[in-house]
C-alpha cells in the first residue's frame, strides 16, 4: 500500500505470469501493471525493488541504472500512474 498524491494505491505481486507488479486504486480498480518477467518465469533484475518481492534480482549497478534510465527517459513519466513511472521509482 502506498500513499500517492492521487491518493491511496496498492502495489501488488501481478495476477500475470509475466509482469511483476500489479497496481489497484483504493477501490480495488486495476490501473496498470510493470515490471517484466521473461517467459520462461525468470523476472528480470532491476537496481533495486523498493517493495522487496523481487530482492534476489536487484543488481544494484548504478551504470545499468544510469542506461535504463536513458533508454526510458521518453517513457510517460509525469503520469505519476503510468508503468514507466511506477517503474521508474519502485524497480530503477
Amino acid at each position: 500500500m502506498i500513499y500517492h498524491k492521487y491518493g491511496l494505491i496498492f502495489v501488488v505481486p501481478a495476477s500475470n505470469k509475466l509482469k511483476k507488479y500489479d497496481v489497484y486504486d483504493k477501490n480495488y480498480k486495476y490501473i496498470t501493471s510493470f515490471g517484466a518477467i521473461r517467459p520462461n518465469g525468470i523476472p528480470y533484475e532491476q537496481y533495486y525493488d523498493k517493495l522487496g518481492y523481487y530482492k534476489d534480482y536487484n543488481h544494484n549497478d548504478k551504470q545499468r541504472r544510469d542506461r535504463y534510465r536513458k533508454r526510458h527517459i521518453n517513457d510517460n513519466l509525469d503520469d505519476p500512474l503510468s508503468a514507466g513511472s511506477l517503474a521508474w521509482r519502485i524497480l530503477w
